[in-house]
């Protein structure tokens, strides 16, 4: 994955081993908080298929997995405006705005996470014992995604303490420690501190601008921030109006959004304000408006008005064209970055670090691909 970070290449050959236990070691080692044996296991798919990396294919099956989850929240109960409300929401969530989440190989674990926490969420809303087996499945496989999968399974025992499903709620209670256990056990493997960092005055800033990181155009703070207050206050009122018993898969998703938004804030505040509206995190905060569009469409009048109706689909569009003229193009401006760093490498020129598109290791990483015969920068003219 630096590797992608530095040279921006489709594809690479990666060597095989052929020892078991340290195949298994390399799958499971922890990625500071995270575990991301799902992405790394996708890869070894590839290389034992082909032999090498496909980074484009990588891509491809996560937006695949994104267009499920959309399909899947297509299925639960949605009241009024449906074919406008799920046409608005695949506007909102397909784009190459957030390209660090959505275009980027190395961040397709945070694909993976939501489209097996939308999953699990679904099948927990079925009840019977056959879906709630396949729920814990695809939770699982959120916490073999990233760390915040972790939340899924606390999620899906909410649903299940408020629709009093009590035998369930014991099996996943067994089930979710059991689960907690592994993930701890891999984490401390790869030797990371689970302590929490100390909470700064300003990390309630950083969790309401987190929230609403979708629309911090031109990288001001002020409208993510009024926006995340106003999902997490909407957040609130459905709750109160017991949201969750109309349409648990929505507000499940969304409550998991804004969970997400609290670790996040702990392990991630220190590191300033601004990096609670970085591109890639753009991607949860258009997730959890389209839930609380759903909500506002479902609960209240605000929609339901035959002149409101027809702005559904215009305005998702306005919005849509909105973060792909305003983030796509600094996509471009990382790829002229890599192209130069690559061709600085290859001239045995100085490689300018630039983060975080060029890492401060660059020459390094790529020096060691080259040694390790897993990718060789081309012949370039500068």
């Amino acid at each position: 994955t630096r590797l992608r970070t530095v040279t921006g290449v489709q594809t690479c050959a990666l060597p095989i081993s052929s020892n078991l236990a340290e195949l298994m070691r390399i799958i499971t080692a922890a990625s500071g908080l995270h575990q991301i044996i799902i992405l790394k296991s996708v890869i070894w798919i590839q290389l034992i298929t082909w032999g090498h990396i496909n980074l484009v294919g990588i891509i491809f099956f996560g937006n695949i997995l994104l267009l499920v989850s959309l399909m899947t929240i297509n299925k639960t109960k949605i009241n009024y405006n449906k074919p406008a409300i799920i046409t608005a929401s695949a506007l909102l969530i397909f784009h190459n705005g957030f390209y660090d989440a959505t275009s980027w190989a190395t961040t397709m674990d945070y694909l993976f996470v939501v489209a097996f926490a939308v999953l699990s969420f679904y099948f927990n809303s079925k009840e019977d014992y056959v879906s709630f087996l396949l729920a814990l499945f695809f939770s699982f496989l959120a916490l073999l995604s990233f760390s915040n999968g972790i939340i899924v399974m606390a999620v899906n025992i909410f649903m299940m303490l408020v629709q009093k499903r009590k035998r369930q709620l014991i099996m996943a209670l067994v089930m979710s420690s059991a689960m907690l256990i592994i993930f701890i056990f891999l984490i401390r493997q790869g030797k990371t501190s689970l302590t929490i960092p100390q909470i700064k005055p300003e990390a309630l800033v950083f969790f309401f601008a987190f929230q609403g990181s979708a629309l911090q155009y031109f990288y001001k703070l002020l409208l993510p921030v009024c926006i995340g207050s106003i999902l997490f206050l909407t957040l609130i009122a459905a709750t109160v109006r017991q949201y969750y018993l109309r349409n648990s898969v929505v507000y499940s998703v969304w409550l998991f959004i804004a969970t997400s938004a609290v670790m996040v804030t702990l392990y991630r505040s220190e590191s300033g304000l601004f990096t609670a509206i970085s591109n890639r995190y753009g991607f949860f905060s258009e997730i959890e408006i389209c839930c609380m569009m759903i909500f506002l469409n479902d609960e209240t009048n605000l929609l339901k008005s035959e002149f409101r109706k027809q702005l559904i689909i215009p305005m998702a569009l306005i919005i849509h064209l909105s973060f792909n003229f305003f983030f796509f193009p600094e996509m471009k401006i990382r790829k002229k970055l890599l192209e130069e760093a690559a061709c600085d490498f290859r001239n045995s020129k100085i490689v300018k670090m630039s983060l975080p598109v060029i890492p401060e290791n660059a020459v390094e990483i790529l020096t060691s691909a080259e040694r390790n015969k897993i990718y060789y920068v081309p012949d370039c003219e500068k």
